[in-house]
């Protein structure tokens, strides 16, 4: 029994963990993600305005 509870909580321990580390992989990528996309708008402005002026 007390080899059991040790599997369980070591498996928790590991999906905790994957789960974490997936959280943090999803958000720095979005952060890229919007990094990427401000970028487009600035340059895309820039171009828009020289087109005019």
């Amino acid at each position: 029994m007390k080899k059991l509870k040790k599997r369980v909580f070591l498996g928790l321990g590991v999906l905790m963990a994957a789960f974490i580390l997936f959280l943090v992989y999803d958000y720095l990528d979005n952060q890229k993600k919007e990094e990427q996309s401000r970028a487009f708008m600035e340059e895309s402005n820039n171009v828009f305005i020289n087109m005019i002026f």
